[in-house]
């Protein structure tokens, strides 16, 4: 855990240590609300600030300010370097640079890169991705290519975390189509549809007929002329749940269900601890009937993954332009990023070996559109003859591409230069003098994006028993977007391979590290995006 969070557990089991001493605990307030640690962007003045005003109001009368910065200091005494009360009653803490990047690097770089590859089976941490609320065609929408996009991510991102995901979705059934083809080709979606996960569920007729069955014996379920009809609404009486519900339930929704209750018994032995619906937007109330029908039928072994349902609704794409189907878009901003590319390089880009780069440019910047707006909110694609020009700009992912590719460039010329013995190679982290990074610029990369983890919060920490997830799709491309600006800013202004001269070696080995590992960031992330990083461009 990084400092944020270790403030965070030390100053709440602190507040609720001296709240019993002094007698006076408010149980109405959530944990969460007694901790009031923020980090700070601008590291000038400090790294964290902790609300003065706040915290007094929790540790009441007795106690001071002045202790509990004493309590931290002490507390904190070699991964803090100052700890003091400005004006405004608020405490600002300084981390002791040194140590903080030494540990951070050697964690990072001990942990090297992500291996979203390996199959992961954890039979406690199961968790559906239900996506057959989507309607799918063989021709692929601009629609539909963001939902498969949301899908994918989220699966990486659980897999990350130690999760066991299972996409629960018929698409299946068209991914040797001609379109769907391509579409997997493009956006390197290759894991879902050969992953035994996607194609593991049994053929669901048995189920469905035990579904029927369930609904025959159940009290709020009527058979009548081959419908099945619900009485929703003492259901809901029963369950204390929201009446929102409508009252009949045709078989799609049952084929729907037995989707789901397949994929609980195709693996006895696992525990399915939440179920995410990925919706498109106008299908939420369909999702929720399923949610509903799904709790009525359920038996005690599945209860769980059908009370901690949570929906991601996808927002439907707005496009300004006669770009009608995903491969349109494709084939628009492959012709775009060539000629962006012939704009900056020069007739090079039409050699054949610059065919894959201009590719994985433009599907990579397809992924940033939409995955860089909240899943929830609309999309809007920008197609103009105009954006042509400004597709190497500073706000999509042939910007983050082509950082990555410059720092892999670096490395690469560094090590021939290793080999050339014009360099030394890099020493052991242990030797290395970080002391010497001392332009606020270094920090505030290794602060906001090595030290930095906010973005990547477990969805499923704590908040999938209240249905609600702590996850956007958009944070990951805002973090990389944000990160290539500050290290393209420190790039232009900050020599990184110095002269062969030996007493500007140590500052260059203490850059490089910081480099190294800040990569090791950028493609990592890039992996759950299902971004293959470029080594030119």
């Amino acid at each position: 855990a990084d400092m944020q969070a270790q403030l965070e557990n030390y100053l709440l089991t602190f507040c609720q240590q001296v709240t019993r001493q002094s007698g006076y605990l408010d149980v109405s307030q959530k944990p969460s609300t007694f901790i009031y640690v923020r980090r700070q962007k601008n590291t000038k003045v400090c790294d964290y600030l902790i609300r003065g005003d706040q915290l007094q109001k929790k540790i009441k009368t007795g106690y001071t300010i002045q202790q509990v910065i004493s309590n931290i200091s002490e507390k904190f005494d070699t991964s803090i370097a100052s700890c003091i009360l400005n004006k405004y009653n608020n405490i600002e803490i300084k981390l002791n640079r040194c140590k903080t990047i030494h540990d951070q690097l050697h964690r990072i770089l001990l942990e090297g890169e992500l291996k979203l590859d390996v199959p992961v089976h954890q039979p406690n941490r199961k968790i559906l991705i239900n996506c057959n609320i989507w309607q799918w065609t063989e021709i692929v929408s601009l629609n539909h290519l963001r939902g498969i996009l949301v899908v994918s991510h989220l699966q990486k991102i659980l897999k990350a975390m130690e999760y066991y995901p299972v996409v629960i979705n018929p698409v299946k059934e068209f991914a040797k189509m001609s379109d769907w083809k391509e579409i997997i080709k493009e956006f390197h979606l290759e894991d879902i549809y050969n992953s035994e996960s996607f194609n593991s569920v049994k053929p669901y007729e048995e189920v469905l007929t035990q579904l029927k069955n369930k609904c025959l014996d159940s009290k709020y379920c009527v058979h009548q002329n081959g419908n099945y009809f619900i009485d929703a609404s003492q259901f809901i009486k029963d369950c204390g749940l929201s009446e929102v519900f409508s009252k009949d339930i045709t078989e799609p929704i049952l084929l729907a269900v037995a989707s789901l209750e397949s994929a609980i018994h195709e693996e006895p032995n696992t525990t399915v601890i939440a179920t995410v619906n990925v919706v498109p937007q106008n299908k939420i109330f369909y999702a929720t009937r399923i949610s509903l029908l799904w709790q009525i039928l359920s038996n005690r072994s599945n209860l769980t993954a059908v009370k901690h349902q949570v929906n991601i609704v996808v927002e439907k794409v707005v496009n300004d332009t006669d770009l009608i189907v995903a491969l349109d878009l494709i084939r628009h901003r492959k012709k775009q990023m060539k000629q962006a590319s012939a704009i900056k390089y020069g007739s090079v880009v039409d050699d054949p070996s610059w065919q894959d780069i201009i590719e994985e440019i433009a599907s990579t910047a397809i992924k940033f559109e939409m995955l860089g707006t909240a899943a929830n909110e609309p999309l809007k694609i920008v197609a103009s003859s105009q954006h042509a020009t400004e597709s190497l700009d500073r706000k999509g992912g042939s910007f983050v591409l082509y950082n990555c590719a410059r720092l892999f460039t670096l490395f690469r010329h560094y090590n021939e230069q290793v080999v050339k013995s014009v360099y030394p190679a890099l020493p052991p982290l242990e030797n290395i003098d970080f002391t010497l990074l001392r332009n606020e610029e270094e920090w505030e990369l290794f602060f906001n994006y090595v030290y930095n983890s906010e973005h990547l919060n477990d969805p499923f920490s704590s908040n999938y028993q209240e249905y609600n997830i702590d996850w956007r799709c958009n944070k990951i491309c805002q973090f990389l977007t944000a990160l290539c600006r500050t290290f393209s800013s420190y790039y232009r202004s900050t020599r990184i391979l110095t002269e062969p001269k030996s007493h500007l070696f140590p500052v260059m080995h203490a850059r490089l590290y910081l480099l190294k590992a800040l990569h090791l960031v950028l493609v990592n992330n890039l992996a759950l995006l299902g971004v293959k990083p470029l080594s030119q461009l």
